[in-house]
């Protein structure tokens, strides 16, 4: 329940800081005439999972505490999307982000990537050997975007700068191909 009530204050606080004008993506060119994408998904950027080092540590450490980001940490090794962390709170995060950061773990693939499409939040993949499936096919640069962990400290100001409405296109289109039907 308190990771809830923390989800929820996180949520209303980079909403508040999209409503004033000051939130990164408010003006974006794609949306001055629209609704600004941080009043639809108000968080720039969640990260749930365990802080075991690497990239997941990075970006905890430069995205924790933002007001326009969510880290929420495991530390005692419960998968974010299971375990100590409810599901349902972990989908909220997603649904109300730009960006979900997908990072190296303990192994070469994740759900987090196809869970992130699926709900709508363009991942962000923090791997310097991460291959998305179906590369070959889907060019995933279309509807995600690819940091090498060495790049985490200017990751926010690189969001910030990208053109959210065109990857949120992207991301449309492609989610159809992640599904199984």
């Amino acid at each position: 329940r308190s990771r809830a009530v923390f989800v929820d204050r996180a949520i209303e606080r980079a909403r508040a800081l999209c409503a004033s004008g000051d939130a990164s993506g408010a003006t974006t060119t794609a949306s001055r005439a629209a609704t600004p994408p941080c009043l639809e998904r108000p968080l720039l950027l969640f990260f749930a999972g365990d802080n075991t080092g690497g990239s997941r540590a990075q970006v905890a450490a430069h995205f924790r505490g933002r007001p326009d980001s969510l880290v929420i940490e495991t530390r005692d090794g419960a998968r974010a999307s299971r375990g100590r962390l409810h599901h349902d709170v972990y989908l909220r995060g997603m649904r109300s982000a730009r960006f979900c950061a997908v990072c190296d773990g303990f192994a070469p693939w994740s759900p987090r990537l196809v869970e992130a499409a699926k709900l709508g939040c363009v991942p962000v993949i923090v791997s310097d050997r991460a291959l998305p499936p179906f590369a070959s096919v889907l060019d995933w640069s279309l509807f995600s975007v690819r940091v090498e962990p060495s790049m985490v400290p200017l990751l926010h100001s690189r969001l910030v700068q990208l053109d959210y409405a065109a990857l949120q296109r992207g991301l449309t289109r492609a989610r159809g191909a992640l599904e199984y039907r």
